[in-house]
C-alpha cells in the first residue's frame, strides 16, 4: 500500500482513465476524493471503491474539491483529467 496515510483528488473519476485512476490510488491505500461534472458516475465510482478500505468523498465541482482541500489541509495527489465536450 504504497499511498497509506495520503489523499488523492481525482478529477473525471466518474468513467475511464479518471475511474480508473481512482481505483487504483483506493487500492493503494489513499483517501480518494472522486470529483465529475456527473454525479451519478461519480457516486457509481465512490461505489465501487469504498470497500477497499479508504475513506471516499464524492464531489461534482471545482468549489467543492478546493472547499474539501482547505476543510483537510491535504491533497497529497492530484490527478487532472479532463473528457471530451458533449453536445
Amino acid at each position: 500500500m504504497r499511498l497509506q496515510g495520503k489523499v488523492a483528488i481525482v478529477t473525471g473519476a466518474g468513467s475511464g482513465i479518471g475511474r480508473a485512476a481512482a481505483e487504483l490510488f483506493a487500492r493503494e491505500g489513499a483517501k480518494v476524493v472522486a470529483a465529475d461534472i456527473n454525479a451519478e458516475t461519480a457516486t457509481a465510482t465512490v461505489a465501487a471503491i469504498v470497500g477497499w478500505g479508504s475513506l471516499v468523498g464524492s464531489v461534482c465541482d471545482l468549489p467543492a474539491v478546493r472547499a474539501h482541500r482547505a476543510y483537510t489541509g491535504r491533497g497529497d495527489r492530484l490527478w487532472v483529467r479532463s473528457g471530451g465536450a458533449r453536445a
